[in-house]
């Protein structure tokens, strides 16, 4: 597993650094720039790149046809599979950043039912595109993907401007234990359908 990890931090480095670029430029902006629409913005653009992280792994491994190289070895199909969902977690600060950013230096203050909608958001789309990645391949589901993402995201922005958004969503505790349990199967939804896919695809 450490060594799958180190292998894409590093074919990804390219894309690291593009992340670090954007993030230098879009913050001091939504900081700086006392407007709401940057602001709720920069939480949209964080989120995007914590789901778009583990789509540079399957473009890589795609361009070099590292999946072939990766069923010669002994590595478990449970590692590789697992491997992309950690690739995931590990991107997700990108958007506690984002929000952090937002509550303490800009305008707008989401509230925690709020910031915990954008989390519960952002992971599922996560969960799911890497089944469909493993389906699809990377180009087919990235279309799709950022389809599905725009238009999901776009209807929570425009929410958030919206000042009786989180009057809507139910009590932190209860909004946790919802959301909570619905990651779970949700993740063992896709983790077990990315395993049932790459099980039967052919190098």
């Amino acid at each position: 597993m450490k060594a799958l990890l180190y292998k894409d931090l590093i074919v990804m480095k390219k894309e690291i650094i593009m992340t670090a670029v954007i993030l230098a430029v879009y913050i001091p902006l939504a900081v700086f720039i006392k407007n709401e629409y940057l602001a709720v913005a920069l939480i949209g653009v964080t989120s995007g790149l914590t789901v778009m992280f583990p789509n540079y792994s399957f473009v890589h491994g795609h361009q070099s046809n590292w999946e072939g190289y990766l069923s010669a070895t002994p590595l478990k199909l449970k590692t590789i599979v697992l491997e992309k969902f950690l690739l995931l977690l590990l991107a997700l600060p990108l958007l506690l950043l984002g929000l952090l950013t937002v509550i303490f230096f800009t305008t707008v203050s989401p509230s925690v039912p709020v910031c915990l909608t954008l989390l519960f958001v952002t992971l599922i789309f996560g969960f799911i595109q890497i089944p469909l990645y493993f389906l699809l391949g990377p180009n087919k589901a990235r279309i799709l993907m950022m389809f599905m993402f725009f238009i999901v995201f776009y209807g929570i922005i425009m929410l958030m401007l919206d000042d009786q958004f989180g009057s809507f969503l139910p009590a932190e505790s209860t909004l946790a234990v919802v959301s909570g349990s619905l990651l779970a199967v949700v993740f063992a939804a896709a983790y077990f359908i990315s395993r049932a896919v790459y099980r039967k695809k052919e190098f």
